[in-house]
């Protein structure tokens, strides 16, 4: 199951498998998703420092902004690739 947000409603798009082992594929009648990169541990910090700092401040303690983000996520990794979405309209 795959949760969207649209306009503040979330819509979960069911039968969305994962496949192809450690690059993660993604597939299902409504979402497709090829990955094109996989980075993780010291590659994967800046993508997650730039685009996940919401998270990033979820998960250090309070007026500590010094926690490392492998520290913190030892196990990181991020998925970088093209995805495809076919969402029912609107009601």
């Amino acid at each position: 199951r795959l949760s969207l947000f649209r306009s503040g409603k979330a819509i979960e798009l069911k039968g969305v498998s994962w496949t192809g082992g450690d690059m993660m594929r993604l597939a299902s009648s409504s979402v497709a998703f090829e990955t094109e990169r996989l980075l993780s541990g010291p590659k994967a910090v800046p993508y997650v420092e730039r685009y996940f700092a919401g998270l990033l401040r979820r998960f250090r303690c309070e007026g500590s902004e010094e926690d490392e983000v492998l520290e913190l996520i030892p196990d990181v990794a991020v998925v970088i690739g093209n995805m495809k979405l076919s969402v029912p309209r609107p009601e």
